[in-house]
């Protein structure tokens, strides 16, 4: 004799699951459907014929219904269930393990962007072959040739949509140059202001891996230099305000005196590099520019990583500014 499969229902509404009982050794599993019908945008209805095609025994319970108390699915199933009304949710509860994980492989299969790929390459593969080898043409065809190539463009474009396309990192470049610890203007600065600047250059370098270069410059003056610096062979290694700067200190000021980061995410492209070859390492990646204290004062940070900041890093760099205009105010 053969025996029946398990039962699935189909069900328009979501299931709450307060009072939840099967009867015999098998668990009741619940498993939602809910976004795969929706972005597919198949009816439960065409489903549960998809289902029974499958030789899985399904039914279907509309939305409309508000209130379930004792359902006999089946022979095989009888639960107490209570749930709200939901519009267009659905849930798709199976018996065992197996089930479950078949139907939910079947519906990111339908969905995937491998099938998608596939199926919008072979369909232009056959409007191809199909235009080749059809011979006399008609405009019907040609009209339907159009339509096809519309729904395999259509196909191929969510299959792209669908990747996950991920980003090659940049490499690590080894900056070649000194290392660099130097406080300048003591005269002019108390033991405190240094001890902070030291402080921020510190923070930024164990805070910032990939920004081994820090300059601190305030009015006309490069109070600190730490971490790998130009070849002394290039200049004097003083922060120079040439053009990139300039610009980066006309930006107005917010309340608090800071300005708006200046981000330059790959140097070596620019043709501008040259200007802070006098004070960065020749093969400097990218350059950070936080003004502060009204634009009278520059953090400039060289890295050995292009495109590696984000603006969260933006943000956590513009506090330790805010610590060091403090200082420089006192």
């Amino acid at each position: 004799m053969c025996q029946s499969r398990p039962p699935l229902a189909l069900y328009g509404t979501e299931l709450r699951e307060n009072n939840l009982s099967s009867t015999g050794s098998n668990r009741v599993q619940v498993f939602s459907f809910s976004g795969a019908l929706r972005q597919m945008r198949i009816p439960p209805l065409i489903a549960v014929i998809v289902l029974g095609k499958l030789g899985l025994n399904a039914a279907f319970v509309p939305s409309a219904c508000s209130n379930i108390h004792k359902a006999s699915i089946s022979s095989h199933m009888t639960q107490q269930l209570t749930y709200r009304s939901i519009a267009f949710e659905t849930i798709l509860m199976a018996e065992g393990n197996s089930q479950v994980g078949s139907m939910e492989s079947v519906f990111k299969f339908i969905r995937s962007d491998a099938l998608s790929l596939t199926v919008g390459s072979l369909c232009l593969l056959a409007l191809v072959t199909n235009r080749l080898y059809t011979d006399p043409l008609f405009d019907s065809q040609s009209r339907t040739d159009i339509l096809g190539v519309f729904s395999a463009g259509g196909l191929l474009l969510n299959g792209l949509t669908l990747q996950d396309i991920t980003v090659r990192e940049a490499d690590v470049v080894q900056l070649q140059g000194p290392a660099v610890d130097d406080v300048k203007g003591f005269d002019a600065l108390t033991p405190r202001q240094v001890t902070i600047l030291r402080w921020a250059a510190q923070t930024y370098l164990k805070a910032f891996p990939t920004l081994p270069s820090v300059l601190i410059w305030h009015k006309g003056q490069t109070l600190l230099r730490n971490g790998i610096m130009a070849d002394p062979a290039r200049g004097t290694g003083d922060v120079r305000v040439l053009a990139i700067v300039q610009q980066a200190l006309s930006s107005n000021p917010e309340a608090d005196g800071l300005c708006q980061p200046t981000y330059i995410p790959d140097l070596q492209v620019l043709p501008g590099k040259i200007e802070f070859m006098n004070y960065l390492p020749s093969m400097c990646q990218a350059v950070v520019l936080q003004p502060f204290d009204s634009n009278q004062g520059l953090i400039i940070l060289g890295g050995n990583k292009r495109r590696d900041l984000t603006p969260k890093d933006l943000a956590r760099a513009r506090v330790i500014a805010q610590k060091v205009q403090t200082c420089l105010a006192e």
